[in-house]
C-alpha cells in the first residue's frame, strides 16, 4: 500500500537527481547528466501527489536531448 512516507521518498530521489544532474552539468559531465535527465524523464506516474506530471516528464526530456548536445558539442 502506498503511504505518505513513499511520497516523501520519491520526491527526496527525484529532487537528489535533479541534484546530481546539475553537479554532472557542473563538472562538464555531460554524458552522465544526459543519462540521469533520461532516467527522471522516464520514471512513470505514481499514486496521487507523487504522480510525475507528463509536463514535467516532457522538461527532463528536453534537458535530456540539450545534455546530449553538448557531449556532441
Amino acid at each position: 500500500m502506498f503511504t505518505h512516507e513513499d511520497h516523501g521518498s520519491i520526491a527526496s530521489q527525484v529532487a537528489a537527481l535533479e541534484i546530481l544532474a546539475r553537479l554532472y552539468i557542473e563538472r562538464d559531465r555531460f554524458e552522465a547528466a544526459t543519462a540521469v535527465y533520461a532516467a527522471l524523464a522516464e520514471r512513470r506516474s505514481g499514486l496521487g501527489d507523487a504522480a510525475v506530471q507528463l509536463d514535467e516528464r516532457l522538461d527532463r526530456l528536453q534537458a535530456a536531448e540539450l545534455q546530449a548536445r553538448a557531449v556532441r558539442g
